[in-house]
């Protein structure tokens, strides 16, 4: 049997839209769902999500990994206080290679919190600053 191992992922976002609530996904499609919510300020927000690996290598698994024909991602999803979903962010974790897992710390991004529109970020988001090991977290 494989030895499964977690590894972090933190996503930063350098502002956010006051009130609104957002959290990672677990699950896929309508059988998707959010553990935790965190109501967002307006000032910079941060997720953290737990993936797999099996045997110490890559690709990433595990219930907030999703995958299409472009690759494997994960969602961020935005409520309002009634509990109705708005948008989802799509962030892609394809371009984390095995040098960042094999680190040891947690991974991260920076992205932009909100839209062109100034609503929350969604569809698939391009990073300000791809995925790399934070070395100042512990691993």
């Amino acid at each position: 049997m494989p030895e499964t191992r977690d590894v972090e992922l933190r996503m930063v976002l350098d502002s956010t839209m006051t009130g609104v609530w957002g959290g990672v996904q677990i699950g896929s499609g309508s059988a998707g769902s959010v553990k935790d919510w965190q109501r967002m300020s307006g000032e910079e927000a941060r997720f953290v999500a737990f993936a797999q690996i099996h045997d110490g290598r890559l690709p990433l698994r595990g219930k907030v990994i999703q995958k299409d024909g472009r690759g494997r991602f994960l969602y961020i999803v935005w409520r309002d206080d009634t509990g109705v979903v708005s948008r989802r962010a799509k962030i892609y974790v394809e371009s984390i290679d095995q040098t960042a897992v094999d680190s040891g710390h947690p991974i991260e991004c920076l992205l932009p919190g909100k839209a062109k529109d100034g609503l929350p970020c969604c569809a698939t988001v391009k990073p300000l600053r791809d995925w790399r090991p934070n070395q100042s977290l512990p691993g």
